[in-house]
């Protein structure tokens, strides 16, 4: 899997945790941290270092790639596998071949012709006008 979906499903996994850790911490029994309270729930147990917040207090530095690796290496070391197919039925799809330069200058000047489209199509309608 891409690793750009995997730090999309990991956000959902933190953000589902998130949930679950806010209401265990209002039930009060001090439970919040026990890995089963999120299991019996179908909810990813997270760790600590694994955790969302770490991801963004670590966001503008340049061992962003590293620390999203290692909370990926965190993740799967609680048996959890960060392949989408495997949970809602999508087929894991590789990376392609074509150089991150080339395609991101194939990308931009794709979006230039869209956003050239999408201004034609507002301003055709005074062009009917007149």
């Amino acid at each position: 899997m891409a690793k750009k979906a995997k730090v999309v499903f990991l956000k959902y996994i933190s953000d589902c945790f998130e949930k679950r850790y806010n209401e265990l911490v209002e039930e009060g029994d001090g439970f919040e941290e026990d890995r089963d309270e999120y299991t019996a729930e179908h909810v990813f147990w997270v760790p600590q270092d694994a955790r969302w917040n770490v991801i963004v207090s670590k966001a503008h530095s340049p061992e962003i790639g590293q620390v999203i690796d290692h909370v990926l290496e965190e993740i799967g070391k609680q048996d959890w596998v960060l392949t989408l197919g495997r949970y809602v039925g999508i087929a894991d799809e590789e990376e392609d071949a074509e150089p991150f330069e080339e395609k991101m200058a194939r990308l931009t000047s794709l979006g230039k012709y869209f956003t050239f489209f999408l201004f034609f199509l507002q301003i055709l309608p005074n062009f009917a006008a007149v």
